[in-house]
């Protein structure tokens, strides 16, 4: 094995990195010297630039007509700040003006709708227009790699990764879905090394090659060498390549992946000057080589590749603004995967973008389009698909398909026992699992710190018509929905009866909304069993209440009751009640208050302690967010006698004294009646229940709030930054916290405050049904006062107004309310308030954050 590079490799690599990093840039006519802040021309025309617009001009012109998003250049501008796209806009506009000092034509700014820029047309002065490169015979690179047609889009970080693999490294090889770009940036590589290598760099397609022992002779047929036939054909080509300083790619290995590792193996042992890069869907498992898994494009990458290829077929394609949200639409949808993409991109012209979005269902007949010199496999997307699933063994294939029921991935747990059969058990299907992410056929991540898989969706549609032709859906469909059944009953009792913390929690559960959501569709559906969904779905709230996902819980719900019947069981029936009438209380006080009445009255006949349980919080809530403090108490002290059947330590257990502390806290904030929650704060922090302590921490902020805004501000913003995605109610928080944010910002009003508060609103401020909205509606309408829209502002209170009746809210939040009030008197008449308020009444919570964000 080579235990270093020889000379001429890293002098390449070295001329790369330079290459990058140059003083001055030549750009056709123009010289760009960024330490000047100068840019000039070949005629003496310069300008001296401000150090913003010549980092974007920098940015621009390296990207070589490359589209760069907006948020790249604000990078490039302002690296670590936030400022608002105004500034931009400025920068952009100067860059534009560059066109009067140094001549029409000579620079010009292309702007791509929503997605961002790019320079189109450097032109070279008259006159001026350079000399094709002469070069005698025998002159440049050794090689047979394909001349570039195209640049390549959105994948520079990793050329720069594999690039450095090599660097120590004599073997890389590029795994990935079939279509992900695996060839592509292969040849790229080749490219980029084309002069470190006194031999050249030499591809070798093995794709048509279809006997193993062909191998040796494919790749010396790519390198000008003659092999003997027989046995000797390896042996020869690796005494051959043994003196040699080359580059080989092997491309396309994983039909012959023995015949290619055994080669591989071969000249790397006997030569220390070859170097490998093979590209494969899965490895080739040979001693010493590195692995590059490539993954998809990322979604603004996806959108400039989509867009080159559609304005590649019609020079005159110019999508409207509004398609930009279609063309994302399909990039998602094919999985940012180039093949895919760009034969979607070859009908936009013609079906229009959004038309194209709503064929994508019916992809492997629409997606055809691959051009006509590509291999077979690589012409139509179903052709791709059949390639890869060609190859796999018949319990690979059936475990495959199997796979496609989940949405959203699944465990390994969850893989095994639904996909498993008298003739595959458990093991054989987790086997089937680490072949398919060996084959890049299914993709392998971690989410709230499990490990997951999952098929990419195009994969996933493919794999559904295979279930289909087998004859399977309906037996995993059910297989599926049991499990889920099962999942979400453990799941219930792990949040509220056993001692588990966020991390776990979220662990085990926090990923399987989506397969929660696939097996009630299922089970509602005409092939369905109505009384598996009922039960699950009265056992699925802990875990969307956990994620703050109380609008899709309800829905479930109200799906679920309308579904029992005689056949539900009276305790699941009296369950599915209590924890509809509970979701609520994050939705409408006032209809929770309604629903827990029909809730308790079926719990005390038939319910368990904890449905009951939940019930009687509902009802508590319910009266004590309507200023009725005598009969929340009342409830509560029925619950407190209910507390020592609750198994200690318990979610359930330690929320009781937080509880008897909000109840009197919404009656009436700053009560000195009732201590600080801080011993339920603790008790929530012992069982590892973080989420649940923020949340509680939260309120405590609200009801003891430092009469200094600048600490208060402190406090809030280190609540922020505690909140996790695996915590319970991290969505929730994130709410209550950013509204509150908002509002203190926009009070405070230093320097950068509205700034911040307009950012905060742009990251985490989307408004869902709950009533916990009200924060953020407030939030906003101070934001809006503050940035002199007092008109908008009194739009919203509009808006506020109609969610505190609708939620029946009746106590504290009137009084944040009425402070929003007072400061809009001081702005405007009373009749021009009441005209406000009443137009702004009938704006959507959506339509009201796009007025104030302006996004």
């Amino acid at each position: 094995m080579s235990a270093g590079r020889p000379r001429g490799f890293g002098e390449g690599a070295s001329h790369i990195i330079e290459l990058a990093r140059a003083a001055e840039i030549r750009v056709g006519p123009l010289v760009i010297e960024p330490a000047l802040r100068r840019i000039s021309r070949d005629d003496g025309r310069e300008a001296v630039l401000e150090p913003r617009v010549m980092r974007v001009l920098v940015a621009l012109a390296q990207a070589e007509g490359r589209i760069l998003a907006r948020e790249q250049l604000l990078g490039a501008c302002w690296p670590g700040v936030i400022v608002g796209d105004d500034a931009l806009n400025r920068v952009i506009s100067r860059v534009r003006r560059l066109s009067e000092t140094l001549g029409a034509g000579v620079l010009r700014l292309e702007t791509i709708t929503k997605v961002g820029y790019r320079l189109v047309r450097i032109a070279q002065a008259p006159g001026k227009q350079p000399a094709a490169p002469h070069r005698e015979l025998g002159e440049g690179p050794l090689g047979n790699l394909p001349r570039r047609l195209t640049p390549l889009i959105g994948r520079e970080v990793e050329l720069q990764q594999i690039l450095a693999q090599l660097q120590s490294a004599d073997l890389v090889t590029i795994t990935g879905a079939g279509g992900v770009g695996k060839t592509r940036l292969a040849h790229e590589v080749g490219q980029s090394l084309a002069e470190a290598f006194k031999d050249g760099v030499w591809l070798a397609e093995l794709a048509p090659v279809t006997d193993p022992a062909q191998v040796p002779g494919a790749v010396a047929r790519a390198m000008g060498l003659g092999l003997p036939a027989g046995d000797e054909a390896r042996r020869t080509l690796v005494e051959r390549l043994k003196a040699r300083d080359c580059l080989i790619i092997l491309d396309n290995c994983e039909h012959l992946i023995d015949a290619t590792a055994a080669l591989a193996a071969a000249i790397l042992e006997q030569s220390s000057t070859v170097k490998l890069v093979a590209t494969s869907q899965e490895m080739l498992r040979v001693e010493g080589e590195q692995v590059f898994p490539l993954q998809s494009l990322a979604e603004a990458d996806a959108a400039q590749l989509f867009f080159e290829r559609a304005r590649a077929v019609d020079a005159s394609f110019d999508p409207p603004e509004r398609s930009a949200d279609a063309i994302a639409a399909i990039c998602r949808r094919l999985d940012g995967i180039p093949l895919a993409i760009e034969m979607a991109a070859v009908r936009a012209p013609a079906l229009g973008c959004d038309g194209l979005l709503e064929r994508l269902d019916g992809r492997f007949r629409l997606l055809t389009g691959g051009r006509r010199t590509a291999l077979p496999r690589q012409r139509t997307l179903i052709a791709t698909l059949d390639w890869s699933h060609d190859l796999l063994s018949e319990r690979d294939a059936a475990v495959f398909r199997r796979l496609a029921v989940f949405t959203g991935g699944s465990t390994l747990d969850a893989a095994a026992e639904a996909c498993a059969c008298e003739r595959w058990d458990s093991v054989e299907v987790a086997e089937a699992v680490a072949s398919l992410v060996a084959k890049s056929l299914l993709a392998p991540e971690t989410a709230f710190g499990g490990r997951r898989y999952r098929l990419l969706e195009t994969t996933r549609a493919y794999a559904l018509e295979k279930l289909a032709a087998a004859g399977e859906t309906q037996e995993i469909q059910r297989a599926h929905a049991d499990y889920f059944r099962r999942l979400a009953a453990r799941s219930l009792a792990d949040y509220y009866l056993r001692p588990v913390s966020d991390d776990a929690f979220a662990e085990r559960y926090f990923g399987e909304v989506d397969n929660f959501a696939r097996a009630i569709d299922w089970a509602f559906g005409p092939q369905g069993d109505a009384q598996a969904g009922i039960a699950l779905a009265a056992d699925a709230e802990a875990v969307m209440e956990a994620r703050s996902l109380y609008a899709e819980f309800a829905a479930w719900a109200a799906l679920a009751v309308s579904r029992v019947n005689t056949e539900t069981p009276a305790a699941v029936r009296a369950r599915l009640l209590a924890v509809q009438a509970f979701a609520h209380t994050a939705i409408s006080p006032a209809r929770a208050a309604e629903l827990a009445e029909t809730a308790i009255e079926a719990c005390r006949a038939d319910g368990d302690t904890l449905s009951l349980y939940l019930a009687l919080f509902t009802r508590a809530y319910a009266l004590a967010n309507s200023g009725q403090a005598a009969g929340a108490a009342s409830v509560l002290a029925e619950m407190g006698a209910m507390v020592d059947q609750l198994p200690r330590p318990s979610r359930a257990v330690a929320s009781f004294r937080y509880w008897l502390w909000f109840s009197a806290f919404v009656v009436e904030p700053g009560t000195t009646t009732v201590d600080p929650p801080d011993d339920a704060i603790a008790d929530m922090r012992s069982l590892g229940a973080e989420g649940t302590a923020i949340l509680y921490r939260c309120w405590r902020l609200f009801a003891y709030a430092p009469g200094d805004i600048n600490e208060a501000i402190e406090e809030w913003h280190t609540l922020l930054a505690d909140v996790r995605r695996s915590h319970t109610y991290g969505g929730l928080t994130t709410v209550l916290i950013v509204g509150q944010l908002m509002t203190l910002l926009a009070l405070r009003r230093l320097p950068g405050d509205l700034d911040e508060a307009i950012e905060l609103g742009h990251r985490h401020a989307r408004i869902d049904v709950w009533y916990e909205g009200f924060h953020t509606l407030a939030g906003l309408a101070w934001v809006a006062l503050r940035t002199d829209r007092a008109a908008l502002a009194g739009r919203l209170a509009g808006r506020i107004g109609r969610v505190s009746a609708e939620t029946g809210s009746r106590s504290w939040r009137r009084r944040l309310f009425d402070s929003l009030l007072a400061a809009l008197q001081v702005e405007l008449t009373e009749a021009e308030l009441g005209a406000l308020m009443a137009e702004g009444a009938g704006l959507s919570a959506e339509h009201a954050r796009r007025l104030v964000l302006g996004d």
